[in-house]
């Protein structure tokens, strides 16, 4: 379900067999010699300064990229924790390249995806979850919305050195209309 939402929203989705998880999940930075064993059977050493996300003891997904055995969905899950979130592009990239690891999400986190998308998304995946599968919703989201405001001043001088012009600061907060 959450694959093909990623084909029709463009949004990467993870989803956790939350029983096996427990009750904590942290995003943080890889640390130094941490292994995990991915959901190919693959075991991969996770670079230093990798996005991972762990159950606070230890790694169950390298984000963005692919997941672990440790937290995989079978046919004998119960209970699920659907991930829909934005990761930055390059970290996620230099991950890929060091763990020569390649997957349909990191393709998609590596050329950007719209942060503003990871509700509609997730939401879509549970709504899906429920009407296929069955079971009832216990808890909505979670939005740990850290991303930078994509708005940058600048002085007028640099502005017009920029943009080969000269106008005054006066001229340039002038109304359109």
């Amino acid at each position: 379900i959450a694959n093909y939402i990623m084909f029709e929203m463009g949004q990467p989705l993870h989803i956790y067999d939350l029983d096996k998880l427990g009750n904590t999940i942290c995003f943080e930075n890889a640390k130094n010699g941490e292994k995990i064993t991915t959901l190919n059977g693959e075991s991969v050493e996770v670079p230093v300064g990798s996005i991972s996300i762990t159950d606070g003891k230890k790694m169950v997904c390298l984000a963005g990229i692919i997941g672990t055995k440790d937290v995989e969905v079978t046919s004998g899950t119960k209970n699920i924790l659907i991930e829909s979130a934005c990761f930055d592009a390059v970290k996620i990239r230099v991950a890929c390249q060091k763990t020569h690891i390649g997957t349909i999400a990191s393709y998609r986190y590596e050329r950007g995806v719209d942060s503003d998308n990871c509700i509609n998304s997730g939401s879509l995946v549970a709504e899906k979850v429920l009407e296929i599968c069955g079971g009832k919703l216990n808890s909505a989201f979670v939005i740990d919305n850290n991303k930078e405001e994509n708005v940058k001043v600048i002085s007028i001088k640099k502005a017009n050195k920029l943009n080969g012009i000269n106008i005054t600061a006066q001229r340039a907060n002038m109304p359109k209309w």
